[in-house]
């Protein structure tokens, strides 16, 4: 594996909705690549976060994003439902307000890709599918690594996976979010593999 993001081949899970630019931070500082989780958030609040980790470390660090994807609201809307009923005595003993359902599926992507193409970082990494090619191009572009995020080694050779710089194998293990090329696919990565050929 030849790796050159970081001085210790060691990458932060950038968890959505609970990592934090502290987090990032301080994965960076302590000689490892810190991921700040693009997910769930605006492209303005993405632009908040990355200036906040720059505030916090001068190394490398990374943004992961979420790849759009497909939503049917006709189909999945009872299912929804159902879950947010499930869901709302927990709710209620928590004081919290369940959100109304977004059916779009872009999660602010293409604000997000501008974000990330005016304020380059050094790495981005996408999940819940590939990434578009003329996005992975406009990254390049600016100077920024692409990581695309499968479960298995050999989809890493699908074409639609070649044009990022590298590829990582994220294994389906206790504790670990599994990373399918699209949300309703089954991870079957052995747990542990990582794989990384150009990084």
């Amino acid at each position: 594996m030849n790796w050159s993001l970081s001085r210790l081949p060691i990458v932060g899970a950038p968890m959505a909705g609970t990592g934090t630019p502290e987090l990032a931070a301080a994965i960076s500082n302590a000689g490892g690549l810190g991921v700040f989780p693009g997910g769930y958030l605006t492209g303005d609040k993405l632009a908040e976060g990355v200036a906040r980790v720059r505030e916090l470390t001068d190394r490398p660090f990374g943004v992961n994003l979420f790849v759009p994807t497909p939503v049917d609201e006709q189909r999945d809307s009872a299912r929804l439902r159902s879950y947010a009923e499930a869901l709302a005595p927990l709710a209620t003993s928590a004081d919290v307000q369940l959100p109304e359902p977004r059916w779009d599926g872009s999660d602010n992507f293409a604000a997000k890709v501008d974000v990330l193409e005016q304020s380059p970082v050094a790495v981005v990494s996408f999940i819940f599918g590939p990434p578009p090619v003329d996005v992975v191009l406009r990254l390049h572009t600016v100077g920024t690594k692409v990581l695309a995020t499968v479960t298995d080694a050999g989809r890493r050779e699908q074409p639609s996976l070649r044009a990022p710089t590298c590829s990582a194998c994220k294994a389906p293990m206790p504790g670990v979010t599994a990373a399918p090329t699209s949300p309703r696919s089954s991870p079957t990565a052995p747990a542990g593999v990582t794989c990384c050929p150009r990084c």
